[in-house]
């Protein structure tokens, strides 16, 4: 099951104690949601993976998911095709040294896996016909009729992270920075001190944190096993 932007949202007004009556915009709701979304992806991003055919080329499109800017590659892996076609994982695993290949543009405007036949850790080149995997992180997003890619078990990380943006629209609109986005006649009633909503968007902020830490963007392979897996370089072939 995945989480929903109405579970988000929600799940964010119950620790702010807000009424379900609280007035705010669509697009301000969208807005919160957009940024907790991104956010969590950030501190723990999707493994997707796409099955590769070389082509005696050094030079492969990226995948179409894959979110320049964003995206990191996490490994490259040379599974073992047999005879009757099938592609089966090699035992030990064998992944291409990282620092082979890279994501690179081209004059034409294509981002590519480059892998660079001139390494003094390789050269390399997958030869023709030769499957790759690719392992790669990609963002979470909230598609048109508000459901996320987000699995339900993330909701509590994400209440806290969208609760902690509210806090600081709030902190922005006490300040004397009137957003639009609010009901004034909804909101009166709570804390009107910028400060108390710029605290309590630090304390939401640190529980997402607790809860992200142990997977963050350096533990993306947190859920690979590389208990039994070697480099494929120049000098371990």
């Amino acid at each position: 099951m995945a989480v929903t932007e109405t579970q988000i949202f929600n799940a964010a007004n119950n620790l702010l104690n807000f009424s379900d009556t609280v007035a705010i915009t669509d697009n301000k709701k969208t807005d919160i949601i957009n940024r907790a979304v991104f956010e969590y992806s950030s501190a723990r991003p999707q493994t997707s993976i796409q099955e590769f055919t070389g082509t005696d080329e050094s030079f492969y499109d990226v995948p179409a998911d894959f979110d320049i800017g964003f995206s990191e590659i996490i490994e490259i892996e040379l599974p073992k095709k047999k005879p009757d076609g099938s592609i089966i994982p090699r035992n030990p695993k064998v992944v291409i040294d990282p620092r082979i290949y890279t994501v690179d543009l081209l004059p034409s405007g294509s981002n590519v896996i480059r892998f660079d036949s001139q390494s003094l850790f390789g050269p390399f080149q997958v030869s023709s016909g030769d499957p790759f995997w690719v392992r790669y992180t990609t963002r979470y997003f909230v598609d048109s009729g508000g459901l996320t890619t987000i699995p339900d078990y993330a909701l509590t990380a994400l209440s806290y992270i969208a609760a902690s943006l509210w806090s600081l629209v709030l902190a922005s609109h006490f300040a004397g920075k009137a957003d639009a986005s609010l009901s004034e006649v909804e909101i009166v009633g709570f804390p009107v001190r910028p400060k108390e909503w710029r605290k309590q968007a630090e304390e939401w902020r640190k529980e997402f944190d607790k809860l992200t830490a142990d997977q963050g963007l350096s533990g993306i392979n947190a859920n690979l096993d590389f208990t039994n897996f070697k480099y494929w370089n120049r000098d371990n072939q």
